[in-house]
């Protein structure tokens, strides 16, 4: 059977280039299959909302005002989501289509950087997350993400601050290849002043630490085995503040580690910022669970000393919702 996808995706397109491209660009760009279903979904419900607001970065496809909350719902091919099986660069007109795609994702990038620093909740839906498998599970996770993503984008917008400092103020040392230990280090200095500068100053920002209460901390992996973890830099209260232990965790990793290393730490912080492991489990506000999930904010940053440059991944709630890239 694999075979034979293989042979079919190897076949000559049916249509010549100029047909191609008619085709294509008659596909629709807003009112999409995809958004109505989660207009309906969202409607059923008792929210309300506002269409493809022009005057906002991106121009949304659906804006909720009451939850100062925007929902982008991407199509997997033209906004290259990464891993999906209904993503493949085109092969007709490739040097048409391809640079075209490529200044979706970056307008998408700059978008969802600008509304966060507006103070919006951003939520992307990709389309193959409405297959009919996935669909409830899509969109009763969109529902609880609307109601609490508020919490996200404080975070997100306290550690850039930090982040920012750290990256300012580290230009020398990163630049020497000093060890991942002592740049996270830095980072935790400065995400420690921020952090004590806003509501969360009772919180501990610390490095490599691995215990609450006295407990090793651990996490289930993809296989339901438990493993302990230890990140390099996570904003936690230490197991003091139950309901709401964990805020924030950060993997950071130079440019020339090993790929396995850095898929690893990506993995780890899809597992630490899910709810649950099995999307059904929950605790009762009183003790602390078995094993660690529930960051609000997971963080991948890989760093490349001799560019001075450095790739960040924010991760919510099980996946990585959007990347930026720095440069000198």
């Amino acid at each position: 059977m694999e075979k034979n996808k293989i042979e079919a995706m190897k076949l000559p397109d049916m249509f010549d280039p100029v047909k191609r491209s008619e085709i294509m660009s008659h596909i629709r760009s807003k009112n999409t299959k995809g958004e109505i279903i989660v207009r309906k979904y969202l409607h059923r419900l008792g929210f309300r909302f506002r269409l493809h607001v022009s005057n906002l970065p991106g121009k949304p496809d659906i804006v909720l005002p009451k939850y100062k909350c925007v929902i982008f719902v991407h199509g997997c091919f033209w906004h290259a989501h990464q891993g999906c099986k209904y993503y493949r660069d085109p092969k007709t007109n490739s040097e048409y289509w391809i640079p075209k795609i490529q200044r979706n994702v970056e307008r998408d990038r700059r978008a969802v950087q600008e509304l966060c620093s507006m103070g919006w909740n951003v939520i992307v839906i990709w389309e193959c997350e409405l297959k009919k498998d996935k669909r409830e599970e899509t969109l009763v996770n969109l529902v609880e993400s609307i109601k609490n993503k508020s919490l996200f984008n404080e975070l997100f917008l306290i550690f850039n601050q930090a982040f920012i400092k750290f990256w300012t103020n580290s230009e020398d040392l990163i630049r020497s290849d000093i060890s991942e230990r002592n740049l996270c280090g830095n980072l935790a200095f400065e995400l420690r002043d921020a952090i004590r500068q806003s509501r969360f100053a009772d919180y501990y920002v610390d490095v490599e630490y691995n215990r609450n209460n006295g407990k090793l901390k651990t996490l289930m992996d993809e296989y339901m085995k438990v493993i302990p973890i230890t990140c390099d830099v996570i904003v936690h209260s230490r197991g003091e503040v139950v309901i709401k232990d964990n805020l924030v965790a950060v993997e950071m990793k130079k440019s020339n580690q090993p790929k396995k290393e850095k898929e690893d730490d990506r993995i780890r912080l899809e597992a630490l910022t899910k709810q649950s492991y099995d999307n059904v489990w929950s605790f009762d506000g009183h003790t602390l669970p078995e094993h660690v999930c529930g960051y609000t904010l997971g963080v991948y940053i890989e760093i490349n000393p001799k560019k001075f440059s450095a790739r960040v991944e924010y991760y919510y709630n099980g996946r990585c919702i959007f990347s930026r890239v720095l440069n000198k």
